[in-house]
């Protein structure tokens, strides 16, 4: 009887895992496939170039190994304007969404977390953009910077030169500005009524309260956003693309993000190496800054010690 039991035990048993295998199979291959060797691929292509007349792609000579990453390179920071001008807007996109976004954010989430007036109201409206479809916001928003804004105040924000790039900074910054909100809002909500309360009793000002208090116990969750938007900087099309296609023609407005992805989209076979090797070196430049900043933030981020 007993050996009865184990044996229908371990059937179910054999069940349940095959269940489970079955279920992280897919998301696994698809790692696998569409992740890992997708990048291995992208890897040994910035080593290579196409050889027209054999039709494949062959590595580079010795001599010429990473001549791929030496013209990125001098593309990046030397001869293509083009190239330098975006890579100054990414900078400055990072820096205005990171510092100013967050900050905004914080105070935003500040006021949800107090539960002040018209806190639900403004969550919804918030998070909003998020759920309509970003290309269908894109148009709305350059309706807005173009004709709205002319009737308003006399002026294209997107036509002039002068407030084409900052409209469009300000808009990125404010299309992730709601799922920053529900996050640190989310966060602020776990800490404990009674740390609050006694920080009430003892008179300090809301401004303290979430300078001294709120930020240091929700400061890891601050930190992963920073480090998280310095991993993602270099793609970041800041919405160019949802709101000209790939007929952007000011150039004066790209990113780097933006520039690699209408360049990919017209890609023929020759060029796939130089942006293989493009894409490495942002992440050769990226990784250390990234792990730079989570140590730094770590070691003297605020904390509630």
């Amino acid at each position: 009887m007993a050996t009865v039991k184990n044996a229908k035990k371990s059937k179910i048993a054999r069940g349940k895992n095959l269940f489970y295998a079955c279920i992280v199979a897919l998301p696994i291959l698809q790692f696998v496939i569409f992740y890992i060797g997708v990048n291995i691929n992208s890897f040994v292509l910035a080593f290579q170039t196409w050889d027209g007349e054999a039709g494949e792609y062959v590595f580079n000579n010795p001599g010429e190994f990473f001549v791929n990453f030496k013209t990125v390179i001098n593309d990046l920071f030397v001869t293509n304007l083009l190239l330098k001008n975006a890579f100054k807007n990414t900078i400055i996109l990072f820096l205005v969404g990171t510092f100013v976004g967050t900050t905004l954010a914080l105070i935003f989430s500040y006021y949800i977390y107090k539960k002040q007036f018209g806190h639900r109201f403004f969550k919804v409206i918030l998070f909003l953009p998020n759920v309509v479809s970003s290309v269908t916001l894109a148009i709305m928003l350059l309706y807005f910077a173009t004709d709205a804004s002319k009737a308003l105040i006399g002026i294209e924000l997107l036509t002039e030169t002068k407030t084409k790039f900052p409209t469009l900074v300000v808009m990125s910054v404010m299309l992730g500005f709601g799922v920053q909100v529900l996050i640190y809002s989310g966060a602020m909500s776990g800490i404990s009524d009674s740390v609050a309360e006694a920080a009430v009793l003892d008179g300090i000002s809301p401004f303290k309260e979430l300078l001294l208090i709120d930020v240091p116990m929700i400061f890891p969750t601050i930190s992963v956003f920073i480090v998280s938007s310095i991993a993602g900087a270099f793609m970041n099309q800041m919405n160019i693309f949802n709101m000209y296609g790939d007929g952007a023609t000011d150039s004066r407005i790209f990113t780097i993000g933006y520039y690699l992805y209408i360049r990919a989209l017209g890609a023929v076979n020759v060029d796939y190496p130089y942006f293989s090797a493009f894409g490495l070196v942002l992440t050769m430049m990226t990784i250390p800054i990234a792990f730079a900043a989570k140590f730094m933030l770590d070691k003297y981020g605020p904390s509630v010690e």
